[in-house]
C-alpha cells in the first residue's frame, strides 16, 4: 500500500471514524456471506456453512482490531477513551481536580512571569539595530552642565562652563565610534486646548537617532543646525503620541505648543520606539537651553552619553584605547584639570570606561531579577512535589481498579499511559490558568524593570 494511499485511508479514519466503522463491518459482513454461499454449494447446510465460514474468517473483533492497526488509528480511539475516562474520573473527585490545578497554576504562573521579566530585560535583543554595538559612556556628560542650562544659578563666569570636554573628542573619534549622542529626560505640557497633555520628553543631541539606528517613518530626524542656540526649534513626536493626539494624520511641518514654546514638528518615530523612559516626544538639545524649557523640564535632569562602536571595534577594545588615549592627554594636561570637576581619571579607572547599553540600562536590577527568577522557580518545584503527594495519596485506592484492568487483559502499558492521560489533563488545567495567571502578573512584574528597559522592551508571556 503507497504511503499516499495509506495516508488518506488514515485521515478518512480520523476525521468520519464512525462512518469507517459501519464500512468496515459490511466489508466483514460481506466476506463472510460470500465465504457462506460457497459452502451451502459445497452441500453444507445453511448453519454449518456459516459456523465454517465464521471458523476460516477468524475473530470478528481480532479482525476489526488488526483494521485498526494497518490505518493506524486504534492508538487514537483507545487514547480517546483514555481522555473520557480521565475526565469522568476528575469529575467524580472535584476537590482533588481543583488542588492539583491550582497548585500547578501558582508556580507555572509565577515562574512563566518571572522568566519574562528577566527575557525582556537580560536574554531579548534590544529593539535596536545591530543592539550589541550600543555602549554607554561612564562619567561622560554633555559638553554643559544641564542645571546652568536649565535655568539654575550660573557659575562666576559670564558663560556657561563646558562641563566634559571629552564628549566633544569622542564624536571626533570615528575609527572607534560611528556615532555619539547624549540626551536627558523630562516632562512638558502639550499646548493642545482640545487635548492637553503632559508628555514625557527626550532633550537629546541631534545624532541620536542616527546612534539607536532608528529611521523617523514620516519625516527626517534633527539636523546639527537644529542645536545651535539661535537654530529652528524642531520635535520628532512618537508613533502612539501621533495616533493617540493627532488621530495618524499628516503633522509634519505643523507646530506644537510645548510649554510656553512653539515647536515645528519634523519627524514621527519608528512604531516601537521609545527611548529613554518611554518618551512622546524628542526636542534638540540646545546649550544654553532655553530657561523656560528648562524649568519645566526640571533643574537637575540627569544626562547620559551613548555611543555606536565603529564596525570591527569591540567594547574592550574602544575602552583599552579610549583609556590610553585620556591617560596620555592628561600627561600632557589636555585638557585643563579644572575644567573636568566631577570625572577625574581616575574614577574612570575605577569604574570603567564603556559599558553595553543593556548592563547600563539594567544596572543592579539584573541581580535581583536572577534571585526572583530562582525564588519563583524553587516555587514551581515545591508545586510539582505536592501534585506528586497528591497524586500518590490517590495510589493506594486504584489498586484494585488497576488489578482489575490487568486481569481483563489491559497490558502494564496500557495502564501507565491511562494514568499519563489522567495527568496529562491535570497538567493542562494546570497549565491554562497558570498562563492566565502569568498574564495578570507581567503587569506587575514591569514595576521591577528599570524605568529605561520598560520602555523599550516590554514584558511578553
Amino acid at each position: 500500500m503507497s504511503l499516499r494511499i495509506r495516508s488518506l485511508m488514515w485521515l478518512r479514519a480520523l476525521l468520519r471514524h464512525h462512518d469507517a466503522e459501519r464500512e468496515m463491518q459490511r466489508e466483514m459482513a460481506a466476506h463472510i456471506a460470500m465465504q457462506t454461499e460457497h459452502l451451502q454449494r459445497s452441500g453444507l447446510s445453511p448453519m454449518e456453512a456459516r459456523r465454517q465460514a465464521m471458523i476460516a474468517f477468524g475473530g470478528v473483533e481480532q479482525q476489526k482490531e488488526a483494521v485498526r492497526d494497518e490505518r493506524g488509528t486504534r492508538y487514537l480511539a483507545e487514547l480517546s477513551m483514555d481522555l473520557r475516562y480521565a475526565l469522568r474520573r476528575l469529575r467524580q473527585r472535584p476537590a482533588f481536580a481543583v488542588a492539583v490545578i491550582t497548585v500547578l497554576a501558582l508556580g507555572i504562573g509565577a515562574t512563566t512571569a518571572m522568566f519574562s521579566a528577566v527575557d525582556a530585560a537580560m536574554l531579548r535583543p534590544l529593539p535596536f539595530p545591530r543592539p550589541r554595538e550600543l555602549v554607554s559612556l561612564r562619567n561622560i556628560h554633555f559638553p554643559y552642565d544641564l542645571r546652568f542650562a536649565m535655568g539654575g544659578r550660573r557659575p562666576t563666569s559670564s558663560a556657561p562652563r563646558p562641563h566634559d570636554p571629552r564628549f566633544v573628542e569622542i564624536g571626533s573619534m570615528h575609527e572607534l565610534f560611528s556615532h555619539v549622542a547624549g540626551y536627558a529626560t523630562g516632562g512638558l505640557n502639550i499646548g493642545d486646548p482640545s487635548r492637553p497633555l503632559r508628555a514625557r520628553v527626550g532633550v537629546v543631541t541631534a545624532d541620536f537617532f542616527a546612534t539607536m539606528g532608528a529611521v523617523p517613518i514620516r519625516g527626517r530626524a534633527f539636523v546639527p543646525e537644529e542645536g545651535a542656540p539661535d537654530g529652528p526649534k524642531s520635535a520628532v513626536i512618537s508613533y502612539g503620541l501621533w495616533q493617540s493626539q493627532y488621530g495618524g494624520s499628516d503633522v509634519v511641518g505643523k507646530p506644537i505648543i510645548l510649554g510656553e514654546k512653539s515647536f515645528i514638528i519634523v519627524g514621527i518615530a519608528p512604531r516601537d520606539f521609545g527611548f529613554p523612559q518611554r518618551s512622546d516626544l524628542w526636542i534638540p538639545l540646545v546649550v544654553p537651553l532655553d530657561p523656560n524649557i528648562g524649568e519645566a523640564l526640571g533643574r537637575a535632569t540627569p544626562s547620559e552619553v551613548i555611543a555606536r562602536l565603529a564596525p570591527g571595534v569591540s567594547v574592550d577594545d574602544a575602552a583599552r584605547r579610549l583609556l590610553l588615549r585620556w591617560e596620555q592627554d592628561a600627561r600632557e594636561g589636555n585638557p585643563p584639570p579644572d575644567q573636568m570637576p566631577n570625572s577625574t581619571l581616575d574614577e574612570v579607572r575605577a569604574h570603567g570606561v564603556l559599558t553595553p547599553l543593556r548592563q547600563s540600562l539594567i544596572g543592579d536590577h539584573g541581580h535581583a531579577l536572577i534571585l526572583l527568577l530562582g525564588a519563583t522557580g524553587m516555587l514551581l518545584l515545591i508545586a510539582c512535589a505536592n501534585v506528586s503527594h497528591l497524586l500518590l495519596s490517590q495510589t493506594a485506592g486504584r489498586r484494585r481498579e488497576v488489578a482489575v484492568r490487568e486481569v481483563l487483559g489491559a497490558s502494564r502499558g496500557r495502564v501507565i499511559r491511562q494514568l499519563l492521560v489522567e495527568c496529562s489533563v491535570l497538567s493542562l488545567g494546570g497549565a491554562l490558568f497558570g498562563m492566565a495567571l502569568a498574564w495578570t502578573l507581567a503587569g506587575l512584574f514591569t514595576r521591577l524593570l528599570p524605568p529605561e528597559v520598560a520602555g523599550i522592551a516590554p514584558i511578553h508571556v
